[in-house]
Protein backbone atom coordinates (compact mmCIF):
# COMPACT_ATOMS: atom_id res chain seq x y z
CA UNK A 1 0.00 0.00 0.00
CA UNK A 2 1.45 3.53 -1.04
CA UNK A 3 1.83 6.37 1.38
CA UNK A 4 1.60 9.61 1.33
CA UNK A 5 4.00 11.93 -0.46
CA UNK A 6 7.07 12.70 1.77
CA UNK A 7 5.55 9.98 4.29
CA UNK A 8 8.42 7.98 6.12
CA UNK A 9 8.68 3.97 5.36
CA UNK A 10 7.52 2.03 8.37
CA UNK A 11 10.54 -0.26 8.03
CA UNK A 12 13.88 1.03 7.17
CA UNK A 13 15.37 0.03 4.46
CA UNK A 14 18.37 -2.70 3.77
CA UNK A 15 21.44 -1.94 1.77
CA UNK A 16 20.12 -4.04 -0.75
CA UNK A 17 16.79 -2.48 -1.51
CA UNK A 18 18.88 1.41 -1.33
CA UNK A 19 21.44 -0.54 -4.13
CA UNK A 20 18.35 -1.52 -6.11
CA UNK A 21 16.64 1.86 -6.02
CA UNK A 22 19.99 3.77 -6.75
CA UNK A 23 20.59 1.34 -9.56
CA UNK A 24 16.97 1.46 -11.54
CA UNK A 25 17.53 5.89 -10.87
CA UNK A 26 21.41 5.40 -12.94
CA UNK A 27 19.55 2.99 -15.67
CA UNK A 28 16.64 5.47 -15.90
CA UNK A 29 18.74 8.76 -16.08
CA UNK A 30 21.09 7.10 -18.84
CA UNK A 31 18.18 5.86 -21.03
CA UNK A 32 16.88 9.34 -21.17
CA UNK A 33 20.38 10.34 -22.01
CA UNK A 34 20.10 7.69 -25.06
CA UNK A 35 17.18 9.01 -25.81
CA UNK A 36 18.72 12.45 -26.39
CA UNK A 37 16.01 13.81 -23.44
CA UNK A 38 19.10 15.16 -21.32
CA UNK A 39 22.37 17.08 -22.52
CA UNK A 40 23.96 18.61 -19.75
CA UNK A 41 26.75 15.95 -18.54
CA UNK A 42 29.69 17.02 -16.83
CA UNK A 43 32.64 14.96 -16.74
CA UNK A 44 32.21 14.98 -12.71
CA UNK A 45 28.95 13.76 -12.85
CA UNK A 46 29.62 11.61 -15.78
CA UNK A 47 32.80 9.93 -13.17
CA UNK A 48 30.67 9.60 -10.42
CA UNK A 49 27.74 7.75 -12.28
CA UNK A 50 30.50 5.13 -13.67
CA UNK A 51 31.90 4.30 -10.46
CA UNK A 52 28.11 3.87 -8.71
CA UNK A 53 27.14 2.24 -11.56
CA UNK A 54 30.33 0.16 -11.25
CA UNK A 55 29.52 -0.97 -7.78
CA UNK A 56 26.31 -1.95 -8.44
CA UNK A 57 26.91 -3.85 -11.28
CA UNK A 58 30.07 -5.18 -11.45
CA UNK A 59 31.72 -6.57 -15.06
CA UNK A 60 32.02 -10.41 -15.78
CA UNK A 61 35.48 -10.17 -15.23
CA UNK A 62 35.56 -8.55 -11.71
CA UNK A 63 32.68 -11.74 -10.39
CA UNK A 64 34.53 -13.89 -8.28
CA UNK A 65 34.04 -17.21 -9.95
CA UNK A 66 34.82 -20.05 -7.93
CA UNK A 67 33.98 -22.83 -10.35
CA UNK A 68 36.34 -26.43 -9.47
CA UNK A 69 38.98 -26.79 -12.71
CA UNK A 70 38.23 -30.29 -14.23
CA UNK A 71 41.06 -32.79 -12.46
CA UNK A 72 43.32 -34.39 -14.55
CA UNK A 73 43.10 -38.56 -15.05
CA UNK A 74 45.09 -40.16 -12.40
CA UNK A 75 46.98 -43.06 -13.66
CA UNK A 76 47.13 -46.93 -13.13
CA UNK A 77 49.77 -46.32 -10.47
CA UNK A 78 48.48 -43.16 -8.81
CA UNK A 79 44.97 -45.02 -7.91
CA UNK A 80 46.91 -47.84 -6.60
CA UNK A 81 48.75 -46.10 -4.46
CA UNK A 82 45.60 -44.53 -3.23
CA UNK A 83 43.56 -47.64 -2.55
CA UNK A 84 46.27 -49.02 -0.85
CA UNK A 85 46.72 -45.79 1.24
CA UNK A 86 42.77 -46.39 2.22
CA UNK A 87 43.17 -49.99 3.00
CA UNK A 88 46.37 -48.73 5.51
CA UNK A 89 44.24 -46.33 7.35
CA UNK A 90 40.81 -48.56 7.18
CA UNK A 91 41.57 -52.30 7.73
CA UNK A 92 37.92 -53.22 8.35
CA UNK A 93 37.44 -51.64 4.47
CA UNK A 94 40.18 -54.46 3.07
CA UNK A 95 38.20 -56.77 4.88
CA UNK A 96 34.70 -56.57 3.27
CA UNK A 97 36.49 -55.91 -0.02
CA UNK A 98 37.80 -59.59 0.18
CA UNK A 99 34.83 -60.70 1.52
CA UNK A 100 32.51 -59.52 -1.40
CA UNK A 101 30.90 -57.40 1.09
CA UNK A 102 31.08 -53.53 0.05
CA UNK A 103 28.07 -53.66 -2.43
CA UNK A 104 28.25 -53.09 -5.85
CA UNK A 105 29.10 -49.13 -7.36
CA UNK A 106 26.26 -48.20 -10.45
CA UNK A 107 28.57 -47.06 -13.09
CA UNK A 108 28.37 -43.78 -14.00
CA UNK A 109 26.81 -42.13 -10.74
CA UNK A 110 29.33 -43.34 -8.37
CA UNK A 111 26.51 -44.81 -5.83
CA UNK A 112 27.03 -48.06 -4.19
CA UNK A 113 23.94 -50.60 -3.30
Amino acid sequence: MAGKKGQKWSRPMTQHQRDSIALTKIEKFLDKQIDGELKDWTPTRLKALEIRYNKLRPHLSAADINAKAPQPMQSEEELVAKLGELLHKYPELGQKLLQGKLGTIVPGTGTVN
